[in-house]
């Protein structure tokens, strides 16, 4: 009778050990997750959201704002919103390894609407609700690398959703 005893206490010296020991790597990873989330932070386009006007937000998230338009970028979105603060788009990208798409609003107090970044083999595909301040275009611009394309859908927007 005395083995189980003995095998129950190695089994708990064992698993205090085990535990010590999952306790000591999950310490020593939050430094390294504490870089990888300021490193995060730095990744944020302060600038290109504090841009009032469309050219100056492209300036700020590509270097430039002469992005040409490209049958291979698709928006879905209807030409009449009834309501700004909520307005379904869609964006489908026709090119293999998309690394980003953003998305901008013409007419916004605000242009950048967001940045939807894909891994090397996800399918390059936006659907999101978006606030449109009033009748606007909106933009999506596909990044692959340094090549960046371009569409535009007009919105026209009865009752606005910005303020």
């Amino acid at each position: 009778m005395s083995i189980p005893h003995d095998s129950d206490g190695a089994r708990a010296r064992a698993f205090g050990r085990r535990g010590l020991l999952a306790r000591l790597l999950a310490l020593g990873s939050l430094p390294w997750l504490a870089v990888r989330a300021a490193g995060a932070a730095h990744q944020r386009p302060t600038r290109a959201f504090a841009a009032e006007e469309v050219a100056t937000a492209l300036r700020e998230l590509f270097g430039r704002d002469d992005i040409p338009l490209s049958p291979k970028v698709r928006i879905g979105v209807a030409r009449l919103a009834e309501n700004g603060a909520v307005v379904p788009v869609k964006v489908d990208v026709d090119l293999p390894h998309v690394d980003e798409i953003t998305l901008l609003a013409t007419r916004n107090p605000v242009p950048l609407v967001g940045r939807f970044t894909f891994g090397p083999r996800t399918r390059p595909f936006v659907a999101a609700r978006i606030k449109l301040a009033e009748t606007s275009e909106v933009l999506a611009i596909a990044r692959r690398g340094d090549e960046l394309l371009m569409a535009r859908a007009a919105v026209e927007v009865t009752v606005g959703g910005c303020g």
